[in-house]
């Protein structure tokens, strides 16, 4: 090139320089790697060794090959072998491959089932191979029988998951807490458990909430279920569809064993836990019932510190200081009769495990207006106007609050503008009330304005500020209530005729869709109970057999075989709307 003109070598250069960087930037940019389309599958069974439903079986170990790599997830838990093994086998891993070696002889003429559980999964999105099982016998042929049950929650009715349900060849009622199971199976989501290729024989039947894993019901929170006698296997159901013999899953449905769920009421009372909820103000919880309650402090100088209330349940103490003393006090606490433990406290603590320190400074910023009560019931009929302060009221300065309604006309008055001239204006006018005012609960935290609401009509409740003082030295700030009477039109009614089979004693409950108790009724005979003043929503009804008649439900007890009380909910949601009366029928079967 030493014989072209310099520009000409220059331009040469630019070109190719522009060519080499076109290359490089078509090199660099690569397409996005999308990876294909999820994986949803899981290991799937090619081959096993021997095979699946093999007799005169004589080895000692299973070869199960599948189709991908896989992960083994707890083998030991998670890989059933019935009848069970006294001794867990050995599970290896090889490429593809899972191996089972026995370390036991395996019993003679019996059929053993492998269930997989939740044991393999793939190991790129974690799917569970479930269902699988591989079933062989060691004699010249196979057991038939099955069992197909459900297990639900005695309460609620919901379906148990992961329940360990175990069958037993005796009828001895310590068996599930002595011995571990002869067969064994876990509940899936909706409750039903499946036992296959069983001989044909009786069991008792136990399930366990099994906690600690060890087969055996010997801690006393574990959730349990138990059949009152001893259950038979049966054959699989089937029929023939297109010349085919098929299972019939109906006939199947229809004779499952069905079995509720419950957790044995612990007899012997605990003291649990204490919180503190905000100043001043603790919860203690116990495992049971409190019916007497006391925080005794140690030194007797300090005295009438406190009031208390329990929960519905009464299980949980609601414990309100009176006396904000900044200092560290030992009490005693006791319950029942019983002294369960001593702890310290400084009344005037704001935090747990902190002690608080006031000064003149807080002590001022402490009594503004932050008394305030929350509203309930404005304008509901059926229903009182009520306020609800945090803490019990001390005080209350009479004559500085009113209640008013609002009358039909206006009020004219007379007043002059700016420049002098008479204005006629029309205000609202209002009726003074005499309502009677209580508390409706002991420590003075609801306090009620109880009146003759007339419908439609327009309502004022109006209190000045520092009228309700609390134990801690504040008080309220102005509380003005605005509100109009609702008619029977802005409510639904239910007309509930229950229609009883059995004579018993029977609680019944309507509930809100999340399950809170809005009615409860006792009956013993068939009845009708309307519920009126009802909001629009949906609502269930739960029906308690209470056979010992203690107004409350039960649970069971397994040694004294006992089941929990039986509960039933009617059948659908019942929706309520508007100015509408719901008519239903409820056909209580036991």
């Amino acid at each position: 090139m030493k014989h072209f003109p310099s520009f000409i070598k220059a331009f040469v250069l630019v070109i190719s320089c522009l060519m080499l960087c076109v290359l490089y930037i078509s090199c660099a940019s690569q397409a996005t790697l999308t990876g294909g389309e999820k994986d949803v599958s899981p290991p799937q069974i090619l081959k096993t060794l021997p095979e699946n439903y093999t007799k005169n079986f004589k080895d000692r170990q299973l070869k199960i090959r599948f189709n991908e790599y896989f992960s083994l997830a707890s083998p030991t838990e998670n890989i059933i072998i019935n009848p069970a093994m006294l001794i867990p086998p050995k599970f290896e891993m090889k490429g593809k491959s899972l191996l089972i070696s026995f370390k036991e002889y395996l019993q003679p003429n019996t059929t053993y089932t492998v269930i997989f559980s939740e044991a393999i999964k793939d190991i790129t999105e974690g799917n569970v191979l479930n269902s699988e099982s591989i079933v062989f016998s060691t004699g010249v042929s196979l057991d038939s029988c099955m069992l197909h049950g459900n297990i639900r929650d005695a309460y609620t009715l919901d379906p148990s998951n992961r329940i360990a349900v175990m069958l037993y060849e005796t009828d001895n009622d310590s068996a599930p807490l002595l011995q571990l199971p002869l067969y064994y199976a876990f509940t899936n989501k909706k409750g039903d458990f499946y036992f296959y290729n069983l001989p044909q024989k009786s069991y008792k039947l136990f399930a366990l909430e099994d906690k600690n894993q060890n087969k055996l019901f010997d801690l006393p929170d574990e959730l349990i279920a138990f059949s009152d006698k001893l259950i038979a296997t049966y054959p699989i159901p089937k029929k023939i569809r297109d010349s085919i013999e098929v299972i019939d899953n109906e006939k199947m449905d229809s004779i499952k064993v069905q079995f509720y769920l419950f957790k044995e009421q612990d007899t012997t009372l605990k003291y649990l836990r204490r919180t503190l909820v905000k100043e001043a103000y603790y919860h203690f919880v116990f495992s049971g019932e409190v019916h007497e309650f006391f925080l005794n402090p140690i030194d007797i100088n300090y005295q009438n510190l406190y009031v208390w209330e329990s929960n519905l349940t009464k299980d949980t103490i609601s414990l309100y200081f009176n006396k904000l003393i900044d200092e560290d006090i030992d009490f005693a606490i006791e319950v029942n009769g019983f002294v369960f433990d001593t702890i310290t406290l400084n009344p005037a603590s704001k935090l747990m495990g902190f002690q608080f320190r006031r000064s003149a400074k807080d002590s001022t910023e402490d009594k503004k207006n932050t008394f305030n009560p929350q509203v309930h019931y404005a304008g509901e009929i059926d229903r009182q106007l009520t306020l609800e302060f945090a803490y019990p009221v001390k005080e209350i300065s009479n004559n500085n609050f009113l209640l008013l309604e609002l009358k039909k006309e206006k009020r004219e008055l007379s007043l002059k503008d700016s420049l002098g001239n008479d204005t006629i204006v029309e205000v609202n006018d209002y009726d003074t009330l005499m309502p009677r005012y209580y508390f409706a609960d002991s420590l003075h935290r609801k306090w009620v304005i109880d009146y003759e609401w007339k419908y439609t009509k327009n309502y004022v409740f109006f209190s000045k500020d520092s009228v309700f003082f609390s134990y801690l030295g504040t008080y309220n700030d102005t509380i003005s209530v605005d509100f109009k009477m609702k008619t029977p039109r802005d409510y639904g009614e239910i007309q509930m005729e229950y229609q009883i089979s059995q004579p018993n004693q029977y609680i019944i409950q309507l509930l809100t869709e999340k399950g809170e108790v809005v009615s409860e009724r006792i009956i013993q005979e068939s009845d009708t109970i309307n519920y009126p003043y009802l909001q629009a929503g949906k609502y269930k009804i739960r029906v308690i057999v209470d056979v010992n008649k203690n107004n409350k439900w039960d649970t069971g007890k397994y040694i004294k075989k006992r089941q929990a009380e039986t509960v039933i909910y009617f059948s659908k949601a019942l929706e309520v709307r508007n100015n509408w009366t719901l008519q239903e029928m409820f056909l209580i079967n036991l």
